[in-house]
């Protein structure tokens, strides 16, 4: 009987040390997940602190550039007899501003002067002051028409068109008082004004033409 009893508690004591080991074994690998859990949380945070970053920056670049894009400069519109020049529009650069110049009434300006300067040449070489006088007259008032027009928005052009302004309407000045007195040195006065006018004039139209493409 003593031995029988003895057994069951030899296999207690047996037994108890596995307990203990496995209690001993199982921390180890619960706190290795732990550890690895949180890793891979701290690592999914960190890309997600990435992403957003990135993103915040490319709001931040597209919000810049449309800022940029709506505060474009614009220049102030001159008249057509001054130097000063509008800005290139909102539809581009130069071209795009001076086929809006010529469309809307540039281009009736240019032709009307054109026009008038061949008339008032050809009475010249008639030798017909009647009709160069009159002729003259003619181009003086399409002359106010252009003035008050607004200048080319583009620096070289409205140069040639503002010094064809210029040379024109003195030779119509001259035409007419040369024409009502008879002055004949009035009158090549304004014959060679006029020439030199057409040639700043053909320049400003060929420039036209070629950034409007016409």
């Amino acid at each position: 009987m003593p031995e029988r009893e003895a057994r069951p508690g030899h296999r207690r004591a047996h037994r108890r040390p596995k307990s203990a080991a496995r209690a001993a074994a199982d921390p180890a690998p619960r706190s290795a997940a732990g550890s690895a859990l949180r890793a891979g949380l701290l690592g999914f945070l960190g890309t997600l602190a990435v992403v957003v970053v990135v993103v915040l920056a490319i709001r931040a670049t597209h919000h810049d550039s449309a800022a940029t894009a709506a505060s474009g400069t614009s220049g102030t519109s001159g008249k057509g007899g001054s130097n000063r020049t509008s800005g290139t529009g909102a539809g581009g650069g130069p071209a795009s501003s001076v086929r809006a110049w010529a469309s809307n009434g540039g281009t009736t300006h240019l032709t009307a002067l054109a026009r008038d300067v061949g008339a008032v040449d050809d009475d010249s070489s008639a030798h017909d002051t009647v009709s160069m006088g009159q002729d003259c007259v003619a181009l003086q008032t399409d002359l106010r028409a252009a003035q008050v027009y607004p200048a080319v928005p583009e620096r070289d052009t409205q140069q040639h068109w503002s010094t064809a302004l210029g040379l024109l309407a003195q030779a119509a000045a001259d035409c007419s008082d040369g024409t009502a007195t008879g002055d004949a040195s009035l009158i090549a006065k304004s014959t060679t004004e006029l020439r030199s006018g057409s040639t700043e004039l053909d320049l400003a139209t060929t420039r036209v033409n070629e950034l409007a493409g016409l």
